[in-house]
């Protein structure tokens, strides 16, 4: 095997072919290398403004086997979009670029088979990272992202760590392993005086089969804009954010035999984390939620057939009410509240579980045969609503 070495030092703007370290502010580095087997190691440590990757000039990788290593520190930024996010910490940005034709130009940029970018920042930002593969048969992960963001407190006095977009897309035929892989890591962000920053998640967008994101966060008001795995099967996201008053804008399975899982911990007796929709489209999809605290909210939207427990018969929705470990989306605390719809859809299993006061649940199922619904609510100031419409369906409710 032919290894190439590109060690980028970021003391001015360009690429430097020389092994170094940068410690000067406002450095840039940019880059690009054609072939297989590249290696690119990019580290920089300053007081702030530093870039690894810019629109206008990106780092670029095009080929097989390719490896990005980029370690940053205090207030650096990678992968800069063109044009600029329009507000980091702003909703705008969380409807505005979500998908693989997002109008964005990324500053990171790999295409090909076997790629990794391997990101670890202190006070950091990252804006856009794009990464491709098409055709061919693979065995092993096509494309692998891994975002590592850790800190007291970010660069922007609006937000902590920030991951603005990524895009990951592979269309060629599957062979085994992930086609896809995303893992974000964003640790406990504190600002000066004790006062929180949150940490944010903007766009994750996957397309191909067998993907598999995994997002988590530790600290308070922290938000995940947009989690989409469009197409394919055999997907997996999870979500994991460990704090209060965390917010989920959107998380999207669409596709056959995925599996969503989001949790939810508060630490305190006044958090309120909230899953805005939780959404399934298409045949055999599995969801997994847990909120744990005070004041949480859930949405959940459900479009397709045999989503859910596979076999979730009658007998099944009475072992859920003893159980309510089988619960598949469950709230423990008080004052929550769940919405959920299922629309379209026949031969899909659910089980619903609140345990504490003042809790509610309001439900859909509409236009659809032999769905199953199973509700348990434990604690005082319980409220059920629901609304059936179709044929065969079994709602049952236990308080």
């Amino acid at each position: 095997m032919n290894l190439k070495i590109a060690l980028f030092s970021a003391t001015a703007l360009g690429m430097l072919m020389a092994t170094g370290v940068a410690y000067a502010d406002n450095s840039k580095t940019v880059g690009s290398q054609t072939g297989q087997d590249n290696l690119a190691t990019i580290t920089q440590s300053g007081s702030n403004n530093n870039v690894a990757g810019a629109a206008a000039t990106p780092l670029t990788q095009n080929g097989d086997d390719n490896t990005l290593h980029i370690t940053q520190s205090n207030g650096a930024e990678a992968g800069l979009s063109l044009p600029s996010l329009p507000g980091i910490g702003a909703l705008d940005f969380y409807t505005a670029a979500p998908g693989a034709n997002a109008p964005y130009t990324a500053g990171i940029n790999q295409s090909g088979y076997y790629n990794v970018i391997n990101l670890n920042q202190s006070h950091g930002i990252v804006e856009q990272v794009k990464q491709t593969a098409s055709n061919g048969n693979i065995n092993a992960t096509s494309n692998d992202l891994e975002v590592l963001q850790t800190g007291n407190f970010g660069p922007s006095s609006v937000v902590g760590d920030h991951v603005g977009s990524v895009v990951q897309t592979y269309t060629g035929t599957f062979g085994g392993g992930d086609s896809n892989l995303v893992s974000i890591n964003q640790d406990d962000v504190t600002g000066a005086g004790g006062s929180q920053h949150p940490n944010e998640v903007s766009s994750v967008f996957q397309q191909g089969t067998s993907d598999a994101a995994h997002i988590l966060q530790n600290g308070s008001q922290q938000v995940v804009a947009s989690l989409v795995q469009e197409g394919g099967a055999s997907n997996q996201a999870t979500i994991g954010q460990h704090g209060m008053n965390n917010f989920i804008n959107l998380a999207l399975e669409n596709g056959s035999s995925n599996q969503l899982i989001i949790n939810q911990t508060g630490n305190d007796g006044n958090d309120a984390n909230q899953v805005h929709e939780a959404k399934l489209v298409g045949v055999s999809n599995y969801l997994d939620i847990e909120q744990d605290g005070h004041g949480n909210q859930a949405t959940v939207d459900i479009f397709g057939n045999s989503n859910g427990l596979s076999n979730f018969t009658s007998s099944a929705a009475t072992a859920i009410l003893s159980n309510a470990n089988e619960g598949m989306v469950d709230q423990l605390g008080s004052d929550n509240t769940l919405n959920y719809s299922i629309q379209n859809a026949d031969s899909t299993g659910f089980g619903f579980y609140q345990n504490g006061s003042n809790n509610s649940i309001t439900g859909t199922t509409s236009a659809g045969s032999g769905n199953q619904v199973a509700v348990v609510q434990q604690g005082s100031n319980l409220s059920a609503n629901f609304t059936q419409t179709g044929s065969g369906n079994v709602f049952t409710a236990n308080q």
